[in-house]
C-alpha cells in the first residue's frame, strides 16, 4: 500500500511540474511587449486568455474578450444587475445580468498568473525537500546513499547492497 501512495505522490509531482513548467510560460507570454490580449476559445461560449495587466493575467470569460470595466446605462430600466468585485489579491470577477430589451448574461474572471505558478510549485516542493531529507538522513546514520543500506563496518568501499562506490569522509 505504501509504495501505491508513493507512485501516486510522484505522479502527482510531475504533473504538477508540468503545469508549473506551462504557467512559468503563460507568465512569459502574458507580460511579453507583444501581447496585448491572446485568446482560445475552450468551448461554446467559453474564452480564455492572456492579458498584460498588472504583471501578467489569466482570465475566463464567455466574451471573446474579457470584460473588464463597468456598466453604465441611460435608462433605468435597461440597467444590468450586478455582481463581483473589482481587483482583490491579485483576483477580479464580474458577472452582468440584462432582462431587458433581452436576457443576456456577461462574466469575466481574472488573476494573477502568479498565483498557478504558487500552487503547482507545492508539490514539487515537498518531493524535492523529501529527498534532501532523506539523503540527509541516510548520509547521518552511516547508511548508503543510493539504496539507504546500513553500511556500519564496511571496509571494502562498495555497498554490498547496490555496488555503489562509497566515498568515506576522511
Amino acid at each position: 500500500m505504501r509504495n501505491y501512495r508513493r507512485l501516486l505522490f510522484n505522479v502527482a509531482c510531475i504533473v504538477s511540474a508540468t503545469l508549473l513548467a506551462a504557467a512559468f510560460v503563460l507568465l512569459i507570454a502574458a507580460v511579453s511587449p507583444q501581447t496585448c490580449c491572446r485568446r482560445i476559445q475552450l468551448g461554446k461560449g467559453v474564452y480564455a486568455g492572456l492579458l498584460d495587466r498588472n504583471g501578467g493575467c489569466i482570465w475566463l470569460s464567455n466574451q471573446s474578450e474579457p470584460y473588464l470595466g463597468s456598466i453604465i446605462s441611460l435608462s433605468p430600466s435597461t440597467q444590468p444587475t450586478t455582481t463581483g468585485f473589482g481587483y482583490v489579491a491579485g483576483i477580479y470577477y464580474r458577472h452582468h445580468t440584462w432582462t431587458w430589451p433581452q436576457y443576456d448574461t456577461w462574466w469575466t474572471l481574472c488573476m494573477s498568473s502568479w498565483y498557478p505558478i504558487i500552487i503547482f510549485a507545492v508539490l514539487p516542493t515537498i518531493w524535492l525537500l523529501r529527498r534532501w531529507l532523506a539523503r540527509q538522513r541516510r548520509l547521518l546514520y552511516n547508511a548508503c546513499h543510493n539504496c539507504g543500506y546500513n553500511l556500519t563496518g564496511n571496509v571494502t568501499g562498495r555497498c554490498p547492497e547496490c555496488g555503489t562506490d562509497i566515498h568515506q569522509p576522511s
